[in-house]
Order: structure tokens, then sequence, then C-alpha cells
């Protein structure tokens, strides 16, 4: 059936991201722990590596992404952290590339205003073995310029300089008398510099996981869009106002619920699913109808004669996935529990009919109008 095309075209998607492995190594009090939450919202859940060699390593995972965070060490301890950390990467390396270790994030602190040899060696180690890495000099709120600048002068004594993927982040800022000495900086850098260097599939990921980027966040939301939207062309579904909703409401719930994980709404799913699947009741109906277009979809689709204008579904897709992204959006601004399923739901009943008529202008005939439309939405 036409629908399964683009319903099929979503999943794939989906399907094809994978999680990847990222290593966060720094001494200890580098702040590696409020690095790793303020990206992701909160420490994915610790669980069991599976490897002798991990013993110097917490190993994280949320299903989205796999965290491999180094125990911190003493600087003292310099020689004993290296020969563990050759080791674990050629242990890694021997395994598929699904094992193997596809990012790293090495923090030193700025406060500290030093860099040892050993953590030279260290970086030079994972530069030989071509693993992507990304220096992090951390707590940059808590450090004067002049430490923070030692400690880059160090490194561009090696050859790391600011173009060399370092970059400067305060996290978690200090609080000094109820309030933080500084905002937050470096982490949307820190996260758009991550998936720069990772494949696509790994990439993603990150995307889904990590909660400072919303961009990024709306740029996969959009390569759900425009597949789904794409593969609608040359289909025969086509979303007639007053024909049976089974096929319309199939679509939604593959992109809605799509839409939901990339901003880390998962409970939404449930609320979703319950309007979507199986037989809908009356008022989950009415959600769906009215709230969610099937009462303005007959202003998308001009009608000429007998004949249903090209692109009908194209639009309709487009709509359907820019109001689910704007509002999901919404409530990630809006800081709303994950977890907190009656205010999702309420949010959602409340807003989605209102970021349906946002775009209820637009007007998808081509695929060249896809591409047409892509900066202006993800730039937004």
């Amino acid at each position: 059936m036409a629908e399964e095309t683009v319903t099929k075209a979503v999943a794939s998607i989906m399907g094809d991201i994978k999680s990847p492995n990222i290593l966060v190594m720094g001494a200890i009090g580098a702040g590696k722990s409020s690095l790793i939450n303020a990206v992701f919202g909160k420490e994915p859940a610790k669980v069991g590596a599976g490897l002798p060699v991990t013993k110097s390593f917490n190993y994280y995972s949320n299903s989205i992404v796999n965290i491999y965070d180094s125990a911190g060490y003493q600087l003292s301890e310099g020689k004993t952290f290296v020969e563990n950390i050759i080791e674990f990467l050629q242990t890694k390396e021997k395994l598929g590339i699904e094992e193997q270790i596809h990012l790293v994030w090495y923090l030193i602190n700025a406060a500290s205003a030093r860099v040892e040899f050993f953590e030279i060696n260290i970086i030079n180690q994972l530069r030989k073995r071509k693993i992507p890495l990304i220096i992090v000099i951390s707590q940059c709120d808590r450090a004067s310029a002049e430490e923070i600048k030692s400690v880059k002068n160090i490194l561009a004594d090696f050859g790391i300089t600011p173009e060399s993927d370092l970059i400067e982040i305060a996290a978690s800022p200090l609080i000094f008398k109820g309030k933080p000495i500084s905002e937050t900086f470096g982490l949307e850098e820190l996260v758009a510099k991550s998936i720069e260097h990772l494949p696509a599939i790994y990439a993603d990921a990150v995307r889904m996981a990590q909660i400072v980027n919303l961009k990024s966040k709306r740029e996969l939301a959009w390569k759900l869009i425009v597949t789904a939207a794409t593969a609608s062309f040359g289909s025969a579904w086509i979303p007639i106002p007053g024909a049976t909703t089974g096929t319309t409401l199939a679509v939604q719930a593959s992109l809605s619920i799509s839409i939901a994980s990339i901003y880390g709404f998962g409970k939404a799913r449930e609320f979703l699913s319950r309007i979507y699947q199986g037989t809908p009741t009356e008022s989950a109906l009415r959600f769906a109808g009215t709230t969610l277009g099937l009462d303005i979809l007959r202003s998308l689709i001009p009608i000429v004669g007998s004949l249903v204008a090209a692109g009908t579904s194209a639009t309709y897709i487009v709509v359907l996935g820019l109001a689910y992204t704007s509002a999901f959006e919404a409530m990630a601004k809006a800081h709303i529990d994950p977890n907190d399923t009656a205010t999702i739901n309420s949010f959602l009943t409340t807003v989605l009919k209102q970021e349906f008529e946002k775009y209820t202008d637009i007007a998808i005939k081509t695929k060249e109008d896809l591409a047409n439309f892509k900066n202006i939405f993800i730039n937004k």
C-alpha cells in the first residue's frame, strides 16, 4: 500500500541510527560527570562493560549513546593511566566496528593552568589511531584568563590549537550567593563538533541524545520529514478529507512518534499510540482529526474537477512534520519533564493545532520545493 511506503521510509531512518561509543577522559576534578550531565540531561544508566580492562572506566548507556567515563586519575598516576588507555584501545580495536571507540572527549581543567606530558602522550596515541578527538578545556568559568591562556599555550607547543578541535567550556558554572557566576558556554559547539566527526548513523544518535542544541534536533526531524515526503511523490496515497482516516492516522503515528523520540519525549509515544493504533475512541478521533488537521487538510488540497493536485500528500506530510517538530521543540524549551505524561498530553492537546495552523500556507509541488524550504526551517 502507498501509505506503507511512507511509514517504511520513516522507519528506515530511525532503524539506521546506531549508538556511538564516546570515551570521556580527564583527571580528577576535570568535570567529566558535569559535562556528561549537561550535554545529555542526566547521566545514563551505569551497566557492566564486559571487558576486563574496563576496571579503569565506568560504562554508561541510555540505549542511544554509550559512554566510557575514565575513572578520575591523579596526575601522579599518569604512567599507569597511559598503559590502561592503550590496553583499552587495543582491546576495543580487536572487536567489530560497533564496539570500537568512535569519539573521544579529553578534558583538561582550565584552573590547573598546566598540561602533563603524559596527557600529550595520550592525545598522540589517539591521533595515531585516527580516533576522532575533541579536547575540552573544562571549567573555564572557574579559571582566570591567564590560566586558560597558559593551558592553550602549552597545547600550542605540541601543535594543538583552536583549529584542532579545541573547545573552552563551562558546563556547570559555580554557584555564588545562590546564582551561577556565568552562563554555560561551549556545549552547543561541542555537540556540533561531535556530530561533524561522526558518521551519519552515529551522528544522528548524538542529535537525539543531547539536550543543548535544538537546531541539531531540527536537522534530524527534517531528515525524517523530507524522507517521508519524498517517498510520497508518485504514490497513490492521497489524504482526502472525508475519506477513512485509517491511512492518514498510520502516517501520523509513524512520523509523530519518531519526532517525539528525537526530542526525548518517549513517554509521548504512549499517548500518541493510544490515538493512532487500534480503533480510536470518538474523543481520540476528535484529537486526531480536528487537532491534527483533517479539517485543516481541506485547505491544503486544491481539487480541480475530479483531480487532486500533485504534491498533496507531500504537502500534508511536511505540514504534519513541522507542526510536531515545533510542538516538541516548544516542550523542550519549556523544560517539560519527559516523564510527566499528564503535562505532555495536555501540552500536545493544547498546542498542536496552533502549530499546525502556522504552516498551512506551505505548498509542496515538487522535490525542489522541499530543498528550497530546508534552510528556512532549519535556521528559523
